[in-house]
């Protein structure tokens, strides 16, 4: 699992963009897991905004930084 660090939206907010490598493909449990744990709180956890591409949105650094060091 890779993780590349954009920008979403027209403010711009810290996003996440989760990429499958090669060698490691992400279990579809795992993305489950981070759904249901963003939905306990998505003002604090992020929010997934495009399933497809595996694209979540945050409100500040700090947030995004989070979610990398919990599923990283």
């Amino acid at each position: 699992m890779k993780f590349e660090m954009v920008e979403v939206g027209m403010f711009r907010l810290p996003g996440l963009m989760i990429e499958e490598d090669e060698e490691n493909p992400i279990p579809e449990a795992a993305i489950e897991e981070m759904r249901e744990w963003a939905n306990i709180d998505p003002k604090k956890h992020g929010k997934e905004i495009n399933p497809k591409k595996k694209l979540w949105a945050f409100r500040n650094e700090k947030q995004r930084n989070y979610f990398i060091m919990r599923w990283g």
